[in-house]
């Protein structure tokens, strides 16, 4: 029984500690009908040519990862989620889901949005508006940088732009790699610059 407490404890202080790094950024009032898995942290709202949006995004927090053969297992595990919603008519319909994770994490496990980083924009000037968001995700046990991703969504379709962030140790900068998703080749050259503009604001996140 005893194990068993302090088992339940030691998961507690974990998901404290995870979902501690994401501050709510909650700007809106939203449905209830908007399902989503986990506890809500970030949400924003916007109207274009597809009728009313909302973005949400929501954090688990980190859990046990599956026993392993013979002994309990030290690993954590997370998830992100990012829901696009649209109103239609009575009913909202989800446009676009993403999620990302930290798996079988055994190190220092980190997965949050980044906040303040939702943008809803209309770069290309259609009448259908962009929203945009940043987070980190690392599993590490040093003071390297973290994998950084920037998401921008449009009318479903997804632009990716993936990468680390920047430590700055000795006045020597490491990390800040970038890579922008295939999507991007296609996409209006205002997307692109969006990014890079996002990017460089968000490069320095701890």
């Amino acid at each position: 029984m005893k194990k068993l407490i302090l088992s339940i404890m030691i998961i507690a202080v974990f998901v404290s500690f995870g979902q501690a790094q994401s501050k709510k950024d909650i700007r809106v009032e939203y449905p209830d009908a908007l399902k989503h898995k986990g506890i809500v942290y970030a949400v924003d709202k916007w109207e274009d040519d597809n009728g009313i949006n909302y973005i949400l995004i929501s954090l688990p927090g980190e859990y046990v990862s599956k026993k392993e053969k013979g002994y309990e297992s030290q690993e954590m595990s997370s998830y992100l989620y990012a829901y696009h919603y649209v109103k239609q008519g009575s009913k909202y319909v989800l446009k676009r889901k993403l999620q990302d994770y930290v798996m079988s994490c055994a190190l220092d496990l980190t997965l949050y949005y980044v906040h303040g980083s939702i943008k809803i924009t209309d770069l290309d000037n259609d009448g259908i508006k962009e929203v945009s968001f940043v987070y980190i995700k690392s599993c590490r046990s040093d003071v390297s940088p973290h994998d950084m991703r920037f998401m921008l969504l449009e009318n479903g379709n997804k632009y990716p732009l993936r990468g680390s962030t920047v430590i700055k140790l000795g006045g020597m900068e490491e990390g800040g790699d970038k890579k922008y998703g295939t999507e991007f080749t296609k996409a209006p050259k205002a997307f692109k610059k969006f990014a890079e503009k996002q990017w460089n604001k968000y490069k320095l996140a701890d």
